[in-house]
């Protein structure tokens, strides 16, 4: 009877977190972000540190430093590489970026206190519509892996990767600044 008590007790603890299993931690990412000029043809992604990203779950950044966008392989604007994603609203393939960063370190927090630290190393591989669809809102897709580099709680010595992709659409933008809403998941691999 007690083993009957002790496995319902567990079943119902396991479905009240489905996003965590031995092996992999995902988390779902719904919020807006912001690009704040630094100076001109240049800008810091704020990427909302300490705040929350998602129920039960917040990022902090340290020393994430954007220095502009490039093409894949540097290559002229125009000669970007297509990617497989297509902008719904046209049906012509978005354009590849590469979004670099400074290195730096990120550190996710669960709800029970337990983290994940991550060292961030670009690029960023990003896919835009901006130049493809110049009179509609921007849209676009980002991938990113990172490598966990250790963690506390129950994720102490934690090793593995951090893969990062989602959606993100152009709110506003204007001299001041730029909004985006991004959707996407966060995926942390243990090994």
């Amino acid at each position: 009877m007690k083993l009957a008590e002790t496995l319902a007790v567990f079943l119902l603890l396991a479905a009240s977190h489905p996003a965590f299993s031995s092996k992999s931690v995902k988390v779902n990412v719904d919020r807006v972000t912001m690009d704040i000029p630094v100076r001109s043809g240049d800008t810091i992604q704020e990427f909302r540190n300490r705040l929350e990203i998602a129920p039960g779950h917040r990022v902090t950044l340290a020393k994430i430093m954007s220095v502009g966008y490039t093409c894949d392989w540097d290559s002229a604007l125009q000669a970007c590489k297509p990617c497989d994603a297509v902008d719904s609203r046209t049906g012509q393939n978005l354009t590849g970026f590469r979004r670099l960063f400074d290195s730096g370190n990120r550190t996710d927090e669960f709800a029970d206190g337990s983290t994940i630290s991550t060292q961030v190393i670009g690029p960023t591989r990003m896919c835009t519509s901006s130049t493809i669809s110049p009179d509609l809102p921007e849209v676009g897709t980002y991938y990113n892996e990172y490598p966990i580099i250790g963690g506390t709680g129950r994720f102490a010595g934690a090793t593995g990767k951090l893969v990062i992709k989602g959606e993100y659409k152009l709110l506003w933008a204007n001299e001041a600044a730029a909004s985006s809403k991004i959707d996407g998941e966060l995926q942390f691999i243990l090994e």
